[in-house]
């Protein structure tokens, strides 16, 4: 009897101890039940972004403009914005994860209206969606406009742009040439970014981050090649040079270069340019680069494939080419005192002349786009023609400049001119065409 009351009461006090245990954990239990359920207040996603500065709908805005908005968040968490803008109803991202509350487009156009919108973001990945807004840009009347100047060191002989930037060779085939960097990010206001001296500098090109140089004396040995590096073009950089008979153009794609004096010259792009051919030809100093490459001598236009295999040729009868350009099935030829030419290559195995038009003064060069050919002259400024209808074409613009307009490039919308008398007058205008 004794051995089973112990018994008993051993079993006794373990069911007290786990009764006890098991009512311990349901009331804790319980109790973390009972907080979790109790409500509390979350965190609130940001205000939609607002008062935008231009004010929506706002016209006649500059081409440099800041935009600005105002945005806040409930619990003062810090804010990220996502930036819209474009030219249609909705506009595509343009800067993201940025802390400012303002925003500087770039490549504004007149004539336009823009789109834009701001998504704010908190550190919590809430986001607020704002409204589209919209501004429209001062309206210019149809011609020729100035949008920005600025003056060379010397004579502006040759100009081509890249991204936000234009580089110029001044002084061209002078002891004294250079090569100009200009920011022409804000078209109202280029500033100046880098100067280069290049003695001889004759004419240059570019793809993507590589600049290729070219100059000497007309039929000399002191000529060069030079391919530098502008990705900064704060500090550009000359990353090689390969010197021998004089060069005076250069034209380049993704995969090749080639160059033009008394022979035409193809390297390889990549790590190091790689000279790979080359093909004897009367002395000239015109290149044009596209599906073919179309070259002129003295007497012929060529139109050669980019192995040196002749495709087609058409005799020039008299006149001097200073400058070609292609657009779709023409070649154009900026023609010295006899203006332009243009040339069909619609079959190019047989290349024909379709018409011309005579300049006011000698055409030193040529850029087309969309059925518009500009053409700097030698004392009448820039030219505008209709070559829409390639069998009359027309003038319908101009610009006189103080001294000879010797170079133009159309990129954007914009025509970048290149002037410059002796000894050392020059100057780069950027200029807007509305028809």
């Amino acid at each position: 009897m004794i051995t089973t009351n112990f018994q008993n009461g051993v079993f006794k006090v373990k069911t007290k101890i786990i009764i006890s245990i098991l009512l311990m954990l349901l009331s804790f239990f319980g109790c973390s039940k009972n907080k979790s359920t109790e409500p509390t207040e979350s965190n609130q996603p940001p205000s939609a972004p607002s008062n935008p500065t231009p004010n929506n709908g706002a016209s006649d805005q500059p081409l440099s403009i800041t935009l600005t908005w105002q945005c806040s968040d409930p619990e003062a968490d810090s804010l990220l914005y996502d930036v819209y803008f474009g030219t249609t109803q909705n506009p595509s991202i343009a800067s993201s994860n940025q802390t400012e509350t303002s925003y500087q487009p770039s490549g504004l156009q007149y004539n336009s209206t823009y789109y834009w919108k701001i998504i704010a973001k908190d550190s919590n990945n809430h986001e607020t969606s704002g409204l589209v807004w919209s501004f429209s840009t001062s309206i210019l009347e149809s011609g020729l406009h100035i949008i920005g100047h600025y003056n060379a060191p010397g004579i502006a002989g040759k100009v081509i742009v890249n991204q936000d930037h234009a580089y110029i060779i001044y002084n061209p085939g002078r002891g004294d040439a250079g090569l100009l960097i200009i920011d022409i990010s804000d078209p109202t206001n280029p500033v100046f970014t880098a100067d280069l001296s290049y003695s001889l500098a004759r004419d240059l090109s570019i793809i993507q981050d590589d600049l290729y140089l070219v100059g000497g004396y007309y039929l000399g040995s002191d000529g060069f090649l030079s391919v530098i590096d502008v990705a900064d073009p704060t500090n550009p950089q000359e990353t090689e040079i390969h010197t021998g008979r004089n060069t005076t153009t250069v034209v380049a794609n993704n995969e090749f270069v080639f160059t033009r004096a008394d022979s035409l010259r193809k390297y390889t792009r990549g790590y190091h340019l790689s000279q790979i051919d080359s093909k004897p030809i009367s002395f000239g100093d015109q290149l044009f680069l596209s599906d073919y490459l179309y070259t002129i001598t003295a007497t012929d236009f060529f139109i050669l494939s980019h192995d040196f295999e002749s495709i087609g040729q058409l005799q020039l009868n008299g006149i001097s080419p200073e400058e070609i350009a292609v657009e779709g099935n023409f070649a154009y030829l900026a023609g010295g005192d006899q203006g332009i030419r243009i040339i069909s290559i619609t079959n190019p195995q047989q290349p024909s002349f379709i018409s011309g038009y005579v300049l006011p003064d000698d055409a030193l060069g040529i850029a087309v786009y969309n059925g518009y050919g500009f053409v700097p002259t030698k004392a009448a400024g820039l030219y505008v023609l209709d070559v829409s209808d390639v069998h009359h074409p027309t003038s319908i613009a101009s610009y006189q400049t103080a001294d000879e307009a010797l170079g133009v490039y159309y990129s954007n919308s914009y025509i970048y001119l290149v002037t410059g008398s002796y000894p050392d007058n020059g100057d780069f205008y950027i200029l807007q065409f509305v028809p």
